[in-house]
């Protein structure tokens, strides 16, 4: 089975690809639904933690791009002033979000960021630096998008489209923000299947002789003093995510062959 040209005509999807995102959704462990708006383009939705974490990305990994995505609210003179006169949160009044809307009105294609979350991300960042961990494990080709066909164990090869945080010559290294680095131990291989990731990204990069970069997490908390750590994969949790791989495409086959539409889909197991 052709997995992408059969999930077009099924789901009505333009994309010829799949991506981590994709499949961590089409997951047995995951929604059908969910994986079929994602690949229709229709998910759109964002949260503090995701507008937070594209922020202490691009100014860790491309700063350059920083004007170009974002617009920096320099409020601490309206902030300073509704303060003074007796109001305990500014940002939630008329007058702050009227400011808010008429900057998100003149850059459509824009993220707006306040000044606190910015001076934060810099502070993350400086102790990074300081400590090594930027120089090591976060140079080289940032940012870095693939389009390539990964095989499978019983659908052949499968297009898989994903960007690289940071491509060097002997590793891959994806940046995590994070409340706990001891609790991303446990995410890597658990709730968000971050072993599937290094799985498809070294795939991806898979050496002309046939060898593997290795792969690791920066993983750094959100919360002063900004704790940072660095884990890398294991053969083990990169077989993990070779299996979640495989997983995830003999449920989406099951989900293709089957009459029933993604919202009707549940999972049923033994515990």
């Amino acid at each position: 089975m052709d997995i992408i040209k059969a999930l077009k005509e099924k789901t009505g999807g333009k994309k010829d690809y799949l991506s981590y995102s994709t499949l961590k959704y089409g997951h047995p462990t995951g929604d059908m639904r969910l994986f079929e708006l994602k690949f229709q383009d229709k998910m759109k939705y964002t949260t503090p933690a995701l507008q937070f974490g594209s922020l202490y990305d691009c100014l860790l990994l491309t700063p350059e791009k920083f004007d170009d995505r974002f617009v920096l609210i320099e409020d601490e003179d309206i902030v300073g002033n509704l303060k003074a006169k007796g109001i305990k949160n500014p940002r939630a009044t008329k007058v702050y979000k009227d400011l808010l809307r008429k900057l998100e009105e003149d850059n459509p294609d824009k993220e707006m960021v306040n000044v606190d979350d910015h001076a934060k991300a810099i502070d993350m960042i400086t102790r990074l630096e300081d400590c090594g961990i930027k120089e090591l494990y976060l140079t080289g080709d940032c940012q870095a998008e693939f389009k390539t066909p990964i095989p499978t164990e019983n659908h052949g090869d499968v297009m898989i489209r994903g960007f690289l945080d940071c491509l060097g010559d002997s590793f891959i290294s994806d940046s995590k923000s994070t409340q706990s680095v001891h609790g991303l131990r446990w995410d890597i291989r658990g709730k968000y299947m971050y072993s599937l990731q290094a799985y498809l990204y070294r795939e991806a990069y898979k050496k002309d002789d046939g060898t593997y970069r290795n792969f690791y997490w920066v993983g750094q908390e959100k919360t002063y003093p900004y704790l940072p750590a660095v884990y890398k994969a294991s053969e083990e949790t990169l077989n993990l995510g070779k299996k979640q791989f495989n997983e995830a495409i003999d449920n989406i086959a099951r989900f293709i062959e089957s009459d029933r539409a993604s919202e009707t889909h549940y999972r049923i197991d033994t515990i």
